[in-house]
């Protein structure tokens, strides 16, 4: 997991260094295609910073996508965890099992 925390940055430029920290740790791993939640707010700042990202990791094998949780349902999956993770308290207990490992970005 990625956590961008909090602090005075916006959501956007948190959002910004998790994307580009994501390519990082795909890259290396021969990562194929990283599928993200559509918000269409959001597309063309993605494509931006992962284009960038892409080519910094000099990974050209790295893809994106942006999906609709209608097309991919498990999209869901990560953002309860993160939710869960962020809230802290029992709701970070409760998802502390299926978390391998926590990155702050």
């Amino acid at each position: 997991m990625l956590d961008a925390g909090r602090g005075p940055e916006s959501e956007l430029v948190r959002r910004e260094r998790a994307l580009r920290d994501l390519v990082a740790l795909a890259a290396p791993e021969g990562a194929a295609h990283l599928i993200l939640d559509l918000d269409q707010t959001l597309i063309a700042r993605d494509a931006r910073t992962l284009s960038a990202a892409v080519r910094d990791a000099r990974s050209p094998s790295v893809t994106y996508s942006h999906q609709s949780l209608g097309m991919q349902p498990l999209l869901a999956l990560p953002d309860v965890i993160a939710w869960c993770w962020a809230r802290g308290g029992d709701w970070r207990r409760r998802v502390n099992p299926v978390v391998s490992d926590v990155r702050t970005v």
